[in-house]
């Protein structure tokens, strides 16, 4: 794990504003009713690219960290950049996930829900207004450029 390594030196040389939640936010969001914690990996690594022990350690270990600050099990993913492959859906499958979610920007069909570890979703577009965003989902705004 020379990755995780070098992330870490880094970190000790270049202070940047956090970018995620801290572990207080995650467990106050939580908390809602409405909403679910969903996991992502440990250090966001584009997983097609990890070596079949790092890609399942990055998933075990963001389910298994998240499960213990909201104290509920986690069975639901999103893969980072919306990559994926067979390896990625099996460590899901093992490690007793029921949803995974894409970043493919189509509508959930009934034929979609059939392959519960590749769902398609949209996302909410960061610099854009909330009339944007949903005028994007519903398909009358263009999903993409």
């Amino acid at each position: 794990m020379i990755r995780n390594k070098v992330i870490e030196e880094l970190k000790e040389q270049i202070k940047v504003d956090r970018q995620a939640m801290t572990v207080e936010q995650i467990k106050k969001i939580a908390k809602s009713k409405n909403i679910i914690i969903g996991g992502h990996t440990v250090t966001h690594p584009i997983l097609t690219n990890c070596d079949d022990t790092e890609a399942f350690e990055e998933i075990k270990h963001s389910k298994m960290h998240l499960e213990e600050w909201v104290d509920y099990e986690v069975n639901f993913f999103s893969f980072p950049n919306g990559s994926y492959s067979a390896r990625e859906i099996k460590c899901l499958k093992e490690l007793n996930f029921s949803l995974a979610f894409t970043t493919e920007e189509t509508y959930i069909t009934p034929d979609k829900l059939q392959e519960r570890f590749t769902l398609p979703r949209f996302y909410v577009k960061e610099g854009a207004s909330f009339s944007e965003n949903v005028c994007r989902m519903l398909g009358v705004w263009p999903s993409k450029g």
